[in-house]
């Protein structure tokens, strides 16, 4: 068995540098949520200023002017949502799929109108027993 530091763990230099920059908001989450703020933000002055400018459209100029805001608003929307997911795995906790195993339990008679269960014996009426097996 080989002794000393694993390959690639952070050494003392690495750990300073790493507190530096958390306590400076210069991690790269801190810039993660930074851009993804940026883009929200440019992505909702971009649809205001849209927003806007459909209501004024008269000519072949206002057209071309809104289709490139349009360009722009859609870019921004984009980037927003591509630094959000690079974010969301810090913020929320991943959902894990679970088997339930949920369903009807029990007898069930099929019958062509309601019955008691000694006329259901009586006739003889279909069961369906759904009761799982241990």
């Amino acid at each position: 068995m080989k002794g000393g530091r694993p390959p690639m763990a952070p050494n003392r230099l690495s750990r300073k540098r790493a507190m530096e920059l958390c306590a400076k908001n210069e991690s790269p989450l801190d810039i993660m949520f930074d851009n993804m703020l940026f883009w929200h933000r440019q992505s909702k002055d971009l649809g205001a200023k849209l927003d806007a400018i459909c209501g004024k459209i008269k000519n072949d100029d206002d057209r071309r002017e809104a289709m490139s805001l349009a360009r722009m608003f859609l870019s921004a929307r984009e980037n927003a949502q591509r630094c959000a997911v690079d974010c969301a795995p810090y913020v929320h906790a991943k959902l894990q799929a679970v088997h339930h195993e949920h369903g009807p339990t029990g007898r069930y008679i099929i019958a062509d109108r309601p019955m008691t269960e000694e006329e259901w014996i009586r006739e003889r009426a279909t069961v369906i027993d759904v009761t799982p097996e241990n």
